[in-house]
């Protein structure tokens, strides 16, 4: 969803312009979204705050955490069952 649907679904929040809400975010209390940013599948704890230029998926951010500019986290689909998520131990060389 974009800027002004997530400010009616979320009046809690402050959105900055610019930002894309997925489904299944979820914010706490306090919580501002600055310019440019993208979420998906995120949760984001009370007071905490993700900083412009970023790109989220498939997290969760706790209470009072804070992400400076061109974050990006969970873009990677890494097997997270094994000791590391290093590619020379899942990847098939050609």
């Amino acid at each position: 969803m974009r800027y002004l649907r997530a400010v009616w679904q979320h009046p809690h929040v402050t959105f900055h312009p610019g930002i894309t809400v997925g489904a299944g975010c979820q914010f706490g209390r306090n919580v501002i979204i600055y310019q440019n940013t993208v979420l998906f599948q995120c949760n984001v704890g009370d007071y905490s705050y993700v900083g412009g230029d970023c790109t989220l998926k498939n997290c969760s951010l706790g209470r009072f955490c804070s992400l400076g500019k061109e974050v990006q986290i969970g873009l990677g689909l890494h097997p997270t069952y094994m000791i590391s998520t290093y590619p020379g131990f899942y990847s098939k060389l050609a």
